[in-house]
């Protein structure tokens, strides 16, 4: 989409549009970056220990990115992210933090897969499930508790435990 044809959608003027954002990767610096910072203000005060908390953390902070955010999360998981130039380094702290975290709820053995896969199913996911989940329930409690159930191994107590010894053969009707 070009900025005249942005101007147009948003109903203003193409000289207002282009006093404010020169270019098109100007406009999305400016709908990005401020999502970004708050992200890394939040991944930077993230306490918690635990695997399950530091997954609940992390999807609470999507859900109240989201709320704040929308366009921003949308813009930064489209096509048009490529063109993130100078905020690539920001992008890249972010990311970065964001796989650390993972990193250490994965040493727990709670992850469904490892920190990579996690970051890879909430970056592909996380958007959709957002758009599905938040018309029906505005908190986000529904977005945690379904992706939590993805991204985390059942607890020991729900778990199956896989069975070490052989089905018995079946026995023959005695006479």
């Amino acid at each position: 989409m070009s900025l005249d044809e942005l101007a147009e959608l948003a109903g203003v003027a193409k000289g207002t549009l282009y006093t404010h954002f020169p270019t098109k990767e100007a406009l999305l610096v400016a709908i990005i970056e401020p999502a970004l910072r708050a992200t890394e203000r939040r991944l930077d005060a993230l306490t918690a220990r635990t695997a399950d908390a530091i997954v609940r953390e992390l999807l609470q902070q999507w859900v109240e990115l989201w709320q704040r955010h929308p366009e921003a999360l949308r813009l930064g998981h489209s096509p048009q992210a490529a063109a993130l130039g100078e905020l690539r380094p920001l992008h890249r702290r972010v990311a970065g933090k964001l796989s650390a975290h993972l990193v250490r709820a994965a040493r727990s053995g709670r992850l469904r897969g490892s920190a990579e896969w996690a970051a890879m199913a909430l970056a592909r996911l996380g958007v959709p499930l957002l758009e599905s989940f938040m018309p029906l329930d505005p908190s986000g409690a529904a977005f945690v508790e379904a992706v939590s159930a993805l991204l985390l191994r059942p607890t020991s107590h729900t778990e199956p435990k896989p069975s070490a010894k052989k089905p018995a053969a079946p026995r023959r009707a005695q006479r």
